[in-house]
């Protein structure tokens, strides 16, 4: 009883953990998926999967009115969580109606076929893959979160292709884990594989970070003595222009001398 008591007084600080995703009718499965968990921990799932009684008839006798009153009792808090975590429009919709009638009406009006939802996340689950930087805690968990959604859906995994799902999942540098499991293990659960891949992520070495070297394209280290004369080499040294020959004037001949005097 103190158990029930302590659920009931909780089930009123509620609406904060689904305020951050209300519903506006396209998010209809996600708003579910977390309705769900919540009343489940409530111990009150099955008001939003089972109809109140019907009216009370003419001199009901008094454990008739003790079932129909606890019922109703039952549903109106969750009645109202799931208002409050509404938008303004469907609030309004809903306001007179109960739980399970709301429930059963958003699933009409929003809720995908079942063969379209199935095929989307299979596809999601087929589709994951870990993160760069992610833990391997946390993508196990989401791996195990969407596998499960399957099985709410009515078409769950068998425990071995699971599991094979979830190591093709992982990245290249649990390879030897992989194989090493593949040959050895038996039977696992989902829960079971995680623990094993968290301890196995401690035993995985780092990957050294590489440095990197800058070199010229085309070009090796030079040592500070080459360097100068490489310069040098690389110099072509400007040659003076030269001079310009000067031919030399002709001497006189004996014969100009002779032809002068004559003169």
């Amino acid at each position: 009883m103190g158990s029930r008591n302590h659920n009931e007084n909780n089930v009123y600080n509620l609406p904060p953990f689904l305020e951050k995703d209300r519903l506006t009718g396209d998010n209809f499965s996600n708003w579910e998926r977390m309705l769900r968990p919540v009343l489940k921990y409530e111990g009150r799932e099955d008001v939003i999967d089972t109809p109140l009684p019907r009216p009370l008839p003419e001199n009901p006798t008094v454990a008739e009115i003790k079932k129909h009153k606890e019922a109703h009792d039952r549903a109106i808090p969750i009645t109202c969580l799931m208002i409050a975590t509404m938008e303004p429009s469907l609030q309004k919709r809903f306001e007179d109606q109960d739980a399970y009638l709301i429930m059963q009406e958003l699933k009409a009006l929003f809720k995908k076929q079942g063969r379209v939802e199935r095929y989307e996340l299979h596809r999601e689950i087929l589709d994951c893959r870990m993160e760069k930087g992610a833990t391997v805690h946390d993508h196990v968990f989401k791996m195990i979160d969407l596998i499960q959604s399957m099985q709410k859906l009515g078409h769950p995994y068998s425990d071995d292709l699971a599991i094979d799902i979830i190591l093709h999942s992982l990245p290249e540098s649990f390879n030897l884990f992989i194989m090493n499991f593949n040959m050895t293990a038996t039977a696992k659960t989902m829960n079971q594989l995680h623990s094993m891949l968290v301890s196995a992520k401690k035993q995985i070495p780092k990957e050294p970070k590489k440095e990197v070297l800058k070199i010229q394209k085309g070009k090796g280290f030079k040592k500070k003595g080459q360097k100068a004369s490489a310069k040098r080499k690389g110099k072509q040294v400007s040659k003076a222009p030269e001079k310009p020959k000067v031919t030399p004037k002709p001497k006189a001949t004996s014969e100009m001398n002779a032809f002068t005097t004559r003169r």
